[in-house]
């Protein structure tokens, strides 16, 4: 069985520090626990750093959310 390192199960539950709901957060989390250790288990365990550091989608998505998190601040 393939499991997702410890470093990156860690550093994805940090995706969503930024939500003020903590609801919120803990439902998003959740699924993007799911997603993303189906993603590994399929095709991001065999990239390599050439490809993109194995960080790099959980990174890319901590951004996401903080940038979709504050502007939903700002405009509602």
């Amino acid at each position: 069985m393939i499991k997702v390192p410890d470093n990156l199960m860690v550093l994805s539950r940090t995706c969503f520090e930024v939500i003020d709901n903590q609801k919120i957060a803990d439902e998003l989390s959740e699924l993007a626990t799911c997603l993303y250790e189906r993603a590994y288990k399929a095709k991001l365990k065999d990239r390599t750093p050439e490809d993109n550091r194995p960080e790099h989608a959980i990174i890319v998505l901590r951004n996401t959310m903080r940038i979709c998190w504050h502007y939903r601040q700002a405009y509602l």
